[in-house]
């Protein structure tokens, strides 16, 4: 079990606040239920990358599990959506852990570990770079890897990871993120990059694109598809994810 310090339990209150995400968030909101939680995001209005999140719904409660560093970051953009709405939120005292058999599902991948939400401290025998490790091992972003303000989530394989519903009804960003998709405009993606030295986050790939974050040999990239599918080698070794 590996406590995941980075991350913060928000509690999303009162009649209103299943409504009040469905509008902000890319997934269907409406699809929430005990025993189905939801990987999600925030876009600006013109559908770059603001925020990523997991929601759970707890008896009346909806709790949001997001990057600590920018939850106050967080509830200040979207108490700007809120206006009259009845509408609370609050930062709770619950904490995340990463384990093989304890929690909810990942929503991104059935080849992820669970995530368990409690109250209670509990052992560990990991560290949170082995998480983080296994997320670059199966080529999932981290909160920590998307580029904020200046990227789309569908360059992140966002569908793949079950973060985007195309079906639900109108929310913040939608128009570019939905045009992307039926209209195949998708020009860049994340991919398993291998190899010595690798760049570090934000250093440009020469021909390829730009690094993302990394530990030892393995780490993520954000890619050309079109240069991608071309790549050679060139000492480094590009893979697509398979969630």
């Amino acid at each position: 079990m590996i406590k995941l310090s980075n991350r913060i339990i928000l509690a999303i209150l009162g009649a209103d606040a299943r409504k009040f995400l469905q509008g902000l968030s890319t997934n269907d909101v409406d699809m929430l239920t005990p025993e189905n939680p939801l990987y999600s995001a925030t876009l600006s209005p013109q559908g770059k990358y603001l925020f990523d999140y997991f929601l759970y719904q707890e008896g009346e409660k909806i709790l949001l599990d997001i990057e600590a560093s920018r939850a106050d970051e967080f509830i200040k953009k979207i108490n700007m959506y809120k206006l009259r709405s009845d509408v609370q939120i609050e930062k709770t005292d619950i904490h995340v852990y990463a384990d093989l058999s304890e929690g909810y599902s990942d929503p991104r991948s059935a080849k992820l570990m669970k995530r368990l939400l409690t109250n209670t401290a509990q052992k560990t025998d990991g560290e949170l770079a082995d998480y983080q490790l296994h997320l670059l091992q199966h080529g999932v972003p981290d909160s920590t890897d998307f580029i904020i303000d200046k990227s789309f989530v569908m360059h992140y394989r966002f569908e793949a990871l079950h973060g985007v519903s195309f079906t639900k009804g109108c929310y913040v960003g939608q128009e570019n993120t939905a045009r992307m998709y039926y209209k195949g405009t998708i020009r860049k993606n994340t991919y398993i990059i291998e190899g010595e030295s690798l760049p570090k986050f934000g250093e440009e790939i020469e021909g390829l694109g730009v690094m993302l974050n990394s530990q030892g040999n393995i780490g993520l990239a954000l890619c050309e598809i079109e240069a991608a599918e071309k790549w050679v080698g060139r000492g480094l070794k590009l893979s697509a994810p398979k969630y």
